[in-house]
């Protein structure tokens, strides 16, 4: 067996066994479709809408404004976290969130992950690196929403 197809011990499947689990219902932050807690994908081909979407998700959140489906109930202020792979923070993210009138207070923007281990880092991918984002981002708060949104041309 050459080295690349070798397993270590750290190549172990995690294993769940359904008839163990509990069901739960899905707490929703936007009813029906934004779960509450959970990792939120806005993605899609540029020019479509995905900034503009995100931006209106995060004031709305920021700020406890209702949902553009629900008009008459107020909803309580949270924290947004996003991840953009294609924004800049200082001349688009943060000029279109005020312009929504974002509570800014309550949002941060990620942008890359510091990695303490060099054999971390070599082989961290755009993709690791997200998962990564969001895994931290789990350990430390179960309320957590992360936005990150991408185009398919990047």
């Amino acid at each position: 067996m050459n080295q690349a197809t070798q397993t270590t011990e750290t190549d172990t499947p995690v294993i769940l066994r359904l008839h163990e689990v509990t069901p739960r219902k899905v707490l929703w932050l936007w009813h029906h479709r934004i779960p509450r807690g959970k990792l939120t994908l806005i993605a899609g081909d540029g020019g479509i809408g995905k900034s503009l979407l995100t931006m209106d998700i995060a004031q709305r959140v920021s700020s406890g404004r209702p949902w553009p489906d629900s008009l008459a109930e107020a909803n309580p202020s949270g924290g947004v976290v996003i991840v953009s792979a294609e924004d800049d923070v200082d001349d688009t993210i943060v000029p279109r969130l005020k312009a929504a009138g974002a509570d800014l207070t309550r949002i941060v923007a990620i942008q890359g992950v510091e990695y303490t281990d060099e054999t971390e880092s070599a082989g961290a991918s755009g993709d690791s690196t997200f998962n990564t984002i969001c895994w931290r981002l789990r350990r430390r708060s179960t309320q957590s929403t992360v936005v990150r949104w991408s185009s398919s041309t990047r």
